[in-house]
Parts: C-alpha cells; sequence; structure tokens
C-alpha cells in the first residue's frame, strides 16, 4: 500500500463528500482514479447515502473470491451491485474517508496488478442535471 498513492487519493475522497454535505443527494459528481497517461485500469467513486465504486475488472473470477485471495480489507457491508464483461460496481455503507482511499489503493495494487508503486490521476466528472418532471393537470 502505498502512502503517496493514498495520499492522491484521499483529497478527491474528501471533496465528494464535501459536495454532498453541501448539495446534498443525488451527487453532482464523481470522481475517476487512473493510471497516468493509460486507459485502464480505472476506478470510479460515487458518494451518496452509500458509496459506489465501479472499476475495469477484466477477470473471470468471481470478484468477492478475488478479494478476499488477494487479501483486500473490504468495507463492511461491500456489495456486488452490477457486473458486465469489463466492469464490476460494489456498494458499501459510507466510510471514513482513509478507508475509502486505503480500499480504492488496495484494488490498484492487489487487484488490479499496478504495483505498490504507481502514479495515479484524479479527474472529477459532472453528473447531468436532474431532469424536472412536468406536472400534470387533471
Amino acid at each position: 500500500m502505498g502512502a503517496d498513492e493514498i495520499a492522491a487519493i484521499r483529497p478527491a475522497i474528501a471533496e465528494l463528500e464535501a459536495d454532498l454535505e453541501e448539495h446534498g443527494v443525488p451527487a453532482r459528481f464523481f470522481a475517476r482514479f487512473s493510471l497516468s497517461n493509460q486507459e485502464t485500469p480505472w476506478i470510479e467513486v460515487v458518494i451518496e447515502d452509500k458509496t459506489t465504486i465501479n472499476l475495469s475488472y477484466p477477470f473471470a473470477d468471481e470478484p468477492l473470491q478475488l478479494l478476499q485471495r488477494s487479501a483486500v480489507e473490504c468495507p463492511p457491508g461491500l456489495k456486488v451491485t452490477d457486473r458486465s464483461p469489463n466492469a464490476i460496481t460494489f456498494a458499501f455503507a459510507r466510510s471514513h474517508t482513509r478507508a475509502v482511499a486505503r480500499f480504492i489503493d488496495a484494488l490498484f495494487t492487489r487487484v488490479l496488478g499496478c504495483g505498490q508503486e504507481y502514479s495515479v490521476d484524479v479527474s472529477f466528472l459532472r453528473f447531468p442535471p436532474p431532469t424536472p418532471r412536468l406536472s400534470r393537470r387533471s
């Protein structure tokens, strides 16, 4: 686990939390973490009532078993909520900023094979604003 990588990840998680505190649900942004100058692997994080993590997942292995075999310390209540051929989505109860950053680092190092020293780029992407609902008149 790299202290430098956690130091790069943690402020982005804190920024998502601060935006949620100020503006509430639904989240306005999500954070995308990727290796410098590479398209994959990537990890995306959304924080609302729960924390959702979407990541590139090029493996056939069952995700929770792979995490266990890789000795990843999982957040309490971690569940797989979606799976596609090249991605997986996890959700878990909101947790401390440092715990989320450590989990993301473990995903990069122990699951995605990025090694202990990797350079991570962080970007924030805005969700489209909610579409106003038209009221029906009777």
